[in-house]
């Protein structure tokens, strides 16, 4: 066919070229050297152009016809074709016994991916998204099935390796936490010789996570600002997310919670009451932890604007607890706590004795 094209083009190019020297003869008297050449390579181009185009109609109106034929001699094709019939295991495995099956290379080959010596593989699809709950629930119900006596099964698969994955996450999660609260809280115990001042240290480190939490998940699990940060929500959250924000957010709050309260401390130690201590306190670090503060809602803030969606999480999280740490709780809630504990902030530590140069105390 193309053979065929070729040649029509061929010709139809020398019958075009004989023509247009024709008529430069016929207007000139005369045909100049390489005239020739020039006219063949603008006419073929256009020549190929018109012939496969005519082709391509002939073509699709032969197609017409033939189909037109057979619908006529044809009126009326079933729809499908169906057996009835049960496939048994039995069935199978005499079918797999027939010397055509045994030779057949696609056969043993697709035999191969779910069968090998004592070992077989089943494959079961649910309809759910594999990291719901609902599929989380199906993993459950299948490793519930009892095992025909001699044998053995195990469940792998996106849901169940993502279920066995959190299980595993969270089930030594609680000791971490413990872990790094109980450290935290024996440091500052040492550092400021109080047993109040590490417990609401902890306590409003808690608040700030939580507020980061809510955040989190009114954004992204339940789909809030979607259009402006750019993503899809899924209904959930990843479930590495609440252990990462909260060593980062503990880390980062606590820090704050020392600059402060090392200046009010240091106040206190010189003399000043409780009340004025904190005012101090606040006044001195005031500018360096919204400095510090405003620095990292910059940064973290702008993970929300990337492309992965546990990156947006990450940076928004750090960003709100961080912007709630340095606003509400260290300006408002942690010297307003102070005050109202008065003097047992310090319990039982109290002031260092303190020595004049006369030797009394």
């Amino acid at each position: 066919m193309q053979e065929q094209i070729r040649e029509q083009i061929d010709k139809n190019t020398d019958e075009a070229v004989r023509q247009q020297l024709s008529e430069v003869e016929a207007t000139y008297g005369t045909v100049p050297a390489g005239t020739e050449e020039q006219v063949r390579a603008e006419v073929e181009p256009r020549v190929a152009t018109e012939v496969r185009a005519a082709e391509g109609e002939i073509r699709a109106e032969v197609e017409d016809r033939v189909f037109a034929e057979v619908d006529r001699r044809v009126p009326e094709l079933p729809e499908g074709v169906s057996a009835n019939g049960e496939a048994t295991p039995e069935g199978v495995s005499n079918f797999l016994k027939l010397p055509a099956a045994r030779e057949s290379e696609e056969l043993n080959d697709a035999v191969d991916s779910y069968v090998a010596g004592d070992r077989s593989l089943l494959r079961a699809v649910t309809e759910e998204n594999p990291y719901t709950q609902r599929a989380y629930g199906a993993v459950d119900a299948v490793r519930a099935v009892e095992a025909p006596e001699g044998t053995s099964f195990i469940v792998g698969g996106l849901s169940a390796g993502q279920k066995d994955f959190i299980s595993s996450l969270y089930q030594k999660a609680p000791l971490a936490a413990a872990f790094v609260i109980g450290v935290t809280y024996l440091i500052l115990l040492v550092t400021f010789r109080s047993v109040l001042l590490p417990l609401k240290a902890v306590i409003v480190n808690i608040l700030s996570l939580s507020a980061s939490y809510g955040a989190v998940v009114f954004v992204f699990q339940d789909g809030n600002l979607s259009g402006l940060l750019n993503f899809t929500p899924l209904g959930f959250v990843d479930a590495t997310l609440p252990i990462l924000m909260f060593c980062t957010i503990f880390g980062v709050s606590m820090d704050y919670e020392v600059f402060l309260l090392s200046r009010i401390r240091e106040a206190y130690e010189n003399g000043d009451s409780n009340t004025a201590s904190v005012s101090k306190g606040l006044v001195a670090t005031a500018g360096i932890i919204t400095s510090a503060a405003a620095i990292i809602i910059v940064v973290t803030g702008a993970f929300a604007f990337t492309g992965i969606i546990l990156t947006k999480a990450v940076g928004l999280g750090l960003a709100v607890a961080v912007f709630v740490d340095a606003t509400i709780i260290r300006v408002l809630l942690v010297p307003a706590t102070m005050r109202v504990l008065g003097d047992w902030n310090w319990w039982p530590g109290g002031r260092k004795a303190t020595f004049r140069t006369d030797g009394k105390a």
